[in-house]
């Protein structure tokens, strides 16, 4: 499945996209999926203990819906992990 990449996520890993796992996964694999592949991800933007995204990085499909922990999806749903950081 193809993974886009951006801000954090994209600088650490080296790439815009990239290729993880199978067919289908939850938000909880793609996170252990990344982190195996991309261990320069783990600590900033993957938390492996926790199998979620380090705030303010998070998921979203087709770049407007958020997948919960559990929720299956595939590569037709265009996973993007974002960096949303607020400011003031």
């Amino acid at each position: 499945m193809t993974v886009e990449l951006f801000g954090m996520a994209r600088n650490l890993a080296g790439a815009a996209a990239v290729e993880i796992g199978g067919e289908s996964m939850t938000r909880r694999e793609l996170v252990r999926a990344l982190g195996a592949a991309y261990p320069a991800l783990v600590g900033s933007v993957v938390d492996l203990e926790r199998e979620d995204f380090v705030e303010p990085n998070l998921l979203l499909l087709d770049g407007r819906r958020a997948a919960h922990a559990n929720d299956a999806f595939t590569a037709s749903d265009k996973p993007v992990v974002l960096f949303l950081a607020s400011g003031g």
